[in-house]
């Protein structure tokens, strides 16, 4: 009975889309619609109603790297359950020997997948925005994120 409740909701999930032109599906980056040396926050969404959520690429210090989890959209609000993290445990904090960031970052961690026994709820504000881009762009509780990618496994 589980299976066919979720298969309803991904049914539904990759059946939706905010307009006729912009699709959940793929990679979504908060306040810019360009990549320098790396992503700085940003979503990945999946059609089968899977998504990840990446911390900023460039901070080199932060020890969780990115939670994930699926997600439902209910009119103009989605709601994201996020079931685990991917964390760097351990290690130590140095001068990095690369250029850019702040100059310290984590040496010698290793990263694990925490999976939690109670799925965090979250619900966001979600709708589209116009921008002269001409880059498809999304608002997640008032904060702009343009769409990069079409496949969420170019991350």
């Amino acid at each position: 009975m589980k299976f066919i409740k979720l298969s309803v909701i991904v049914f539904f999930i990759s059946s939706y889309s905010l307009s006729q032109d912009i699709k959940l599906s793929g990679i979504w980056q908060i306040n810019s619609s360009e990549i320098n040396s790396g992503w700085l926050d940003s979503y990945q969404f999946y059609d089968n109603g899977k998504f990840i959520f990446n911390f900023n690429q460039n901070n080199s210090q932060n020890r969780i790297i990115s939670f994930g989890g699926y997600y439902q959209l209910n009119d103009e609000n989605i709601t994201l359950f996020t079931e685990y993290s991917k964390e760097i445990i351990g290690g130590k904090l140095i001068r990095s020997l690369t250029q850019g960031g702040s100059g310290w970052e984590i040496a010698g961690g290793k990263v694990e997948i925490i999976k939690y026994h109670d799925r965090i709820v979250s619900n966001l504000s979600i709708k589209k925005c116009d921008d002269s881009k001409q880059i498809p762009c999304l608002y997640f509780d008032n904060v702009i994120y343009y769409k990069l990618e079409n496949d969420p496994d170019k991350y």
